[in-house]
């Protein structure tokens, strides 16, 4: 029978107390709020992605659940008009510097609260099927999901924004 246990656990995510944000720290901070503030700013970089271009700036994921930033690539574009439209100087440089940082932040986060950040926020996938995915009950759901939206976003500093926000 331990042995079953064993063999059964060791499809899931194994969680180490270690790895994550302590209870006491999380409740510190207003978790539906950094949530709203991780879901726009999400929303942002996706935004960000069409209006440069995919060409030019690209977010991609590995198997290992890492981002990749890709920068300037030397595709120009062939038409004066395509030319014409691209943002000015400044603000493509400030999205592409938000894209970085994004990726930055999220590759801060420990393997566990990447994967489940990434299915949550990007895949957009139900709580469900994340919880017999990565085969855990929705405690450990939401504690992994707590401890990355909270690193995540004191990574870009949301806490600093946060008030001015949400008043």
């Amino acid at each position: 029978m331990g042995f079953l246990l064993f063999f059964y656990l060791e499809g899931g995510i194994k969680l180490k107390h270690n790895d994550y944000l302590k209870k006491y720290i999380v409740d510190q901070f207003d978790y539906l709020e950094y949530k709203k503030l991780v879901e726009i700013f999400i929303n942002l970089i996706e935004t960000l992605q069409i209006t440069i271009g995919d060409y030019e700036t690209g977010i991609s994921i590995t198997p290992n659940y890492e981002l990749n930033y890709s920068g300037y690539s030397n595709k120009l574009s062939n038409s004066k008009i395509e030319s014409f439209i691209i943002k000015d100087y400044n603000t493509e440089c400030k999205a592409k510097i938000c894209i970085k940082k994004f990726t930055i932040a999220f590759n801060r986060l420990n393997d566990n609260e990447k994967k489940i950040f990434y299915s949550t926020f990007i895949d957009k996938t139900k709580d469900e099927i994340i919880i017999s995915e990565f085969n855990l009950c929705s405690k450990d759901l939401n504690k992994i999901r707590k401890s990355a939206v909270i690193k995540f976003s004191l990574y870009l500093g949301f806490d600093k924004i946060i008030n001015q926000v949400f008043q």
